[in-house]
């Protein structure tokens, strides 16, 4: 692999795209030195984002390691760079939408939590009556944290996705409704509690 033969390459298709170095650092993400140090043949591009500088410039990840554009017969090797980048771009709306819904998971979690710790020492210290209020309220919050974060991620996620990527939109909502599923098993257990502490005071 003939790095200064690579750097020539990037550095041609830079100029032939009209970008400065600032501009394409700033479109990837990475600090100029980076794209200067490809370009004088110090480095190339990682694994990790060799296709988004492919995708960049117009060109295939082979092309770039080979630092020259194939011939015409070899232009099927393009549409493996689009199969790399269709499974970034998967993996990356898979993981923003996840990491977007465990925000709201994880409040509501902490909110359930907290009401708890504030149920039991209500219990210990002021009133039972008083700290069952408490944790039917942690439960009520917790659920409409839930509601908005269902209703946030499919406002924005889940119905405006490129056909192209209806599988991936489906693995999602597997992911999310399990983890609904296991959030009203919580809210239920929480609930079976209230239930038998109010049936206690009822009969004590």
């Amino acid at each position: 692999m003939d790095n200064k033969k690579i750097g020539d390459f990037l550095r041609s298709l830079r100029k032939a795209s009209g970008k400065t170095q600032e501009e394409v650092a700033s479109e990837l993400f990475l600090s100029p030195k980076t794209i200067s140090r490809w370009e004088i043949g110090n480095g190339i591009p990682d694994i990790n984002i060799i296709s988004c500088v492919a995708n960049l410039y117009g060109v295939s990840v082979d092309e770039i390691l080979n630092g020259e554009k194939h011939t015409p017969k070899k232009d099927d090797l393009s549409n493996q760079t689009q199969v790399i980048h269709h499974k970034n771009k998967s993996k990356l709306i898979l993981s923003t939408i996840i990491s977007k819904y465990n925000i709201y998971f994880f409040a509501s979690l902490i909110v359930i939590a907290f009401f708890l710790v504030l149920a039991i020492l209500f219990a210990f210290m002021i009133n039972l009556i008083l700290s069952v209020v408490m944790l039917l309220l942690g439960l009520l919050i917790s659920i409409i944290i839930i509601k908005i974060g269902n209703s946030d991620i499919k406002s924005k996620f889940l119905e405006d996705q490129e056909e192209n990527f209806e599988e991936i939109i489906k693995q999602s909502k597997k992911i999310i409704y399990k983890r609904n599923v296991l959030f009203g098993d919580l809210v239920f257990g929480v609930g079976l509690v209230v239930l038998i502490i109010l049936l206690f005071l009822f009969f004590r």
